[in-house]
């Protein structure tokens, strides 16, 4: 009963002060306020009642505290409404009750009010709520939130509205067009309390609609820059860039006038094609200034007839753009590395020097400067003046001051007479060192063994560089107005590079080894063999035989490029190839492999040569070598069966009785694929084989290789009877006269005489006899043959006229 007493003086209570507040409120100006009145009074008894609050046995009623957030659990005998209702009833600071959907009106109001800005703080306090409850209850509400959109929170509890958003945006366009026409996000954000990405959020979108731009400043700050700012500095830099006449830093011009550098930049790229200049690096450099710099670059190549890239940084042209200038502007000068070159001012005067210089030696000084850039220079003389002498050849020396041209015949002269007169003494007592050094208990000559120390300093031939120098003068009596000491020194360069290099070292090499293994050999013959082997050596190396050897390998390989070069099919020219591999090359091989046997005495059982079926006599390899041969005979090399019952290469045979170097490099010669592979390994290995340097072939050899091959052709064809001796003949007569070439083999009267015919100096009656002649050969008439004949013995076909 005292609890029932209670409860209902409380609401009268209630009710009371509900009709209080109410008439109160409607003569004030304050927003009338959701009271509990009599209908809630009456509606929260029911409830009380239904929850068994008045039952003696029912549950302790909650403390009135507990109001606020009491959200009673669901129980299917309440009535739903009523339970919503009490849900949504708020006390206030005041202790009034009010729903929670009233106060969210209200707080919409508040928001709008202050121009759609305020803080949580505030609108508390309006509401007379706690924080906490205000934010749970209104603001966090996920319905509040879905029913309005455009109510936003910030980090620091205060809520916008998009209304307020967009006006505050135009203002900030208003402000930047009235001032500089640019501001920092960050002094935006700092003025309106923003953090930097919620004022990018709320500004960037809303300016960019009203033409403002969003930039990055030189320091990585977002900046809003108007269209009209940017216009003026667009004006700006192209009026300053076009007036200037020096090169502008741009980072110095940005300093100086407050612009971000980067955004000049920008400027610059975009404008690049209407600017009068260009952009390199951070630099402006006008047309003008460049122009002006050019032509400086220009005037010093007209007075001196060459520019390099040293003048470059005096004239701040990078070397690429330095060429293309003289590129355009003179179409014929030569542009190298780093030098640029007029040949009428640099090369003529050189030129002639060398063509002087036809069988001696020139000094050329040309500029300094150029001297400064040695491969330049180099690739300059050999590639451009010495291009423009074409019957002169030889080799260059430089030093920082001078070159050195001393032509091939003046070399050929050095290195055959004069360096063997000051080598072949030391070459002699060196072997003779190494020949008692190896009976003294060495390694034995010719051993594959790692030479001892002692004989690698045997091997070392150490001729002073200043012998061969003085050498030189003492032959040459003008080189003596050459300097000779000090750095300057041309003459002892020469030496070092040209003459006393690693490959003529090994040269001395080899010819120590070969004069030790001589040696040896000469001691241990008897005296009949030593006079026999003396003979046969001395006309192996004559000239008819050695000799001519070398230069019919290299002759016939001169056809086969120019075989190529006219356009002969692959398949003919690989059976030239092949015939010269099995005619020339293999012969050469059969000469030094029978040379070496009759040398070392080895047995003639274990290594024999067949030629068409008939075994070759050891004393055939010193015979001289018919250069006027049409077709080699099938030569084969047959050699004793090893322990193991297996047949030998040639190299296996010959390593196991003479120096296994020697064995090897003949070896080596007898399996190459390629005539050029086989000259290569000549060159380089004749002197270990047999102690003779190859013989290589130059203008005068060949003239006088070529004038004996024509006697004995001339012999062959005047007692030739047979058509097809006579047509063959005659086709390598006419070869060698017309063009020096010498011709052979299966294909004289086939593809070779086709190419033949072709030539300018064969007129069309010849070409059509030697054709008819070739096409019936078994039914030709002797008058078609004696013309044929005419034809080889003409002494100039390009004169000679058929009877």
């Amino acid at each position: 009963d005292c609890v029932i007493l209670r409860i209902i003086t409380i609401v009268s209570l209630l009710s009371k002060r509900s009709a209080f507040m109410s008439k109160a409120s409607s003569s004030s100006n304050i927003a009338p306020q959701l009271w509990v009145g009599p209908e809630e009074a009456a509606a929260l008894m029911e409830i009380l009642q239904s929850r068994g609050y008045f039952h003696p046995q029912g549950p302790k009623p909650p403390p009135p505290s507990s109001w606020n957030d009491y959200d009673p659990k669901p129980n299917n005998n309440n009535n739903k409404e009523s339970t919503a209702s009490i849900s949504c009833v708020i006390e206030t600071h005041t202790g009034d009750y009010a729903t929670v959907d009233y106060l969210q009106e209200r707080f919409i109001e508040f928001v709008r009010t202050n121009g759609g800005s305020c803080t949580l703080a505030e609108a508390a306090a309006q509401l007379g709520l706690d924080l906490p409850i205000l934010m749970a209850r209104i603001v966090n509400d996920t319905k509040f939130r879905e029913r309005n959109p455009d109510l936003i929170p910030l980090h620091n509890d205060r809520i916008l509205t998009e209304q307020h958003l967009d006006e505050l945006a135009q203002q900030v366009q208003l402000d930047l067009e009235k001032t500089e026409g640019f501001r920092t996000v960050a002094s935006l954000a700092q003025q309106y309390q923003f953090t930097m990405d919620e004022c990018r959020r709320f500004l960037t979108q809303r300016l960019l609609k009203g033409g403002i731009e969003e930039r990055r400043n030189d320091k990585g700050m977002f900046v809003f820059v108007t269209p009209a700012f940017q216009s003026r500095l667009e004006s700006s830099v192209a009026f300053i860039l076009s007036e200037c006449r020096d090169i502008v830093h741009l980072p110095e011009l940005c300093q100086e006038h407050k612009w971000e550098t980067s955004w000049v930049s920008d400027i610059v790229h975009r404008k690049r094609d209407a600017l009068p200049g260009i952009l390199r690096g951070d630099d402006f450099v006008p047309d003008a200034y460049r122009k002006g710099q050019e032509q400086t670059a220009m005037d010093h190549y007209t007075t001196n007839g060459y520019v390099t890239t040293a003048i470059c940084p005096l004239v701040d042209l990078l070397p690429n753009q330095l060429k293309s200038v003289f590129r355009k502007q003179f179409p014929d000068c030569i542009v190298l590395q780093d030098c640029i070159i007029d040949y009428a001012a640099v090369g003529v005067p050189l030129e002639a020097l060398v063509q002087e210089a036809t069988e001696s030696f020139a000094e050329m000084r040309p500029p300094a400067d150029l001297l400064n850039f040695p491969s330049d220079m180099q690739r300059f003389v050999e590639q451009h003046v010495l291009i423009h002498c074409p019957n002169v050849h030889g080799v260059l020396t430089m030093t920082p001051d001078r070159l050195l041209f001393v032509s091939n015949a003046m070399m050929k002269d050095i290195r055959e007479d004069l360096m063997p007169l000051l080598v072949d003494p030391m070459v002699k007592e060196k072997a003779l060192q190494l020949d008692k050094s190896k009976q003294a208990g060495g390694t034995g000559i010719g051993d594959d063994d790692d030479d001892d120390d002692d004989d690698l300093e045997i091997y070392n031939l150490m001729i002073p560089v200043s012998s061969v120098v003085d050498a030189l003068m003492d032959r040459y009596s003008a080189l003596q107005v050459l300097p000779h000491d000090g750095d300057d020194d041309i003459l002892e360069r020469f030496v070092k590079t040209q003459l006393m290099d690693d490959d003529w070292r090994e040269t001395c090499r080899k010819r120590i080894q070969a004069d030790a293994v001589r040696l040896k050999t000469t001691r241990e013959k008897q005296t009949g063999l030593i006079a026999h082997t003396s003979t046969a050596e001395v006309a192996f190396e004559d000239p008819s035989c050695f000799a001519a050897a070398c230069h019919v390998i290299q002759m016939q390989n001169k056809f086969i490029e120019y075989a190529e070069k006219v356009g002969m099919t692959e398949s003919d020219r690989s059976i030239l190839e092949q015939e010269v591999l099995q005619g020339c090359c293999r012969d050469f091989v059969r000469r030094l492999t029978l040379y070496l046997i009759d040398k070392y005495e080895v047995e003639d059982s274990e290594i024999t040569f067949e030629m068409e079926g008939k075994t070759s006599i050891s004393s055939s390899y010193c015979a001289p070598v018919n250069t006027a041969m049409r077709e080699y005979p099938k030569l084969t090399v047959k050699c004793t069966l090893d322990r193991g019952g297996k047949e030998r290469q040639l190299a296996e045979a010959l390593t196991e009785t003479i120096p296994i170097q020697a064995g090897k490099a003949l070896g080596e010669l007898d399996e190459a694929l390629a005539v050029t592979d086989f000259l290569n390994l000549a060159e380089e290995s004749c002197l270990t084989i047999c102690g003779i340097p190859f013989r290589k072939l130059d203008k005068k050899s060949e003239k006088s290789f070529l004038a004996h091959r024509r006697q004995c052709l001339i012999t062959l064809l005047q007692a030739a009877n047979d058509p097809c001796d006579v047509l063959e003949y005659t086709v390598m007569l006419l070869y060698q006269s017309t063009k020096n070439q010498v011709v052979f083999g299966s294909l004289l009267t086939g593809p070779i005489l086709e190419k033949l015919v072709q030539e300018r100096k064969i007129s069309a009656p010849v070409g059509d006899a030697l054709q008819s002649l070739a096409k019936s050969l078994d039914s030709c008439s002797d008058d078609l043959v004696e013309r044929v004949r005419d034809c080889g013995l003409a002494k100039d076909i390009t004169k000679h006229t058929l009877t």
